[in-house]
Formats: structure tokens, C-alpha cells, sequence
């Protein structure tokens, strides 16, 4: 359904992807879909939830990312 992004294999990249798919498919999937380039609606059709949904799920996926990088 989405397919990794390759950048590099770099120990930050390998990091980012680790805490990535360290998150719960709630916040892993919506994250990764948008990332390939899918829109919010699609995203929510797809999974079966809201755009609203759709939009705090990544929002919260992003802030925990950020954290996780501190």
C-alpha cells in the first residue's frame, strides 16, 4: 500500500526510518501514505476514517517524530 522512500543509508536516515516504523499503524500508515504523495481524501478513504482523522493522526505522528529526535 505505500512504498519506502530511498534516500541513503546513512545512520540518520537509518534512525528515522526506525523510529518511523517503530510507530503504531494508526500513525505509521497515514504518515507513510502521505509521504508517497497521497492526498488527505485518499488517505481516508483507503483507511476507512475521517479527513479529520487523517490530519491529526499525521500532525501527531510529525510532533512525535520531532520528540523522539531530541
Amino acid at each position: 500500500m505505500y512504498s519506502e522512500i530511498y534516500f541513503d543509508d546513512t545512520p540518520n536516515y537509518r534512525e528515522l526510518i526506525t523510529l518511523v516504523k517503530s510507530m503504531s499503524q494508526e500513525y505509521f500508515l497515514p504518515l507513510m501514505l502521505y509521504a508517497d504523495g497521497y492526498k488527505y481524501q485518499e488517505i481516508a478513504e483507503n483507511l476507512g476514517i475521517s479527513i479529520g482523522t487523517v490530519k491529526s493522526r499525521i500532525h501527531s505522528a510529525r510532533q512525535r517524530l520531532k520528540k523522539m529526535l531530541q
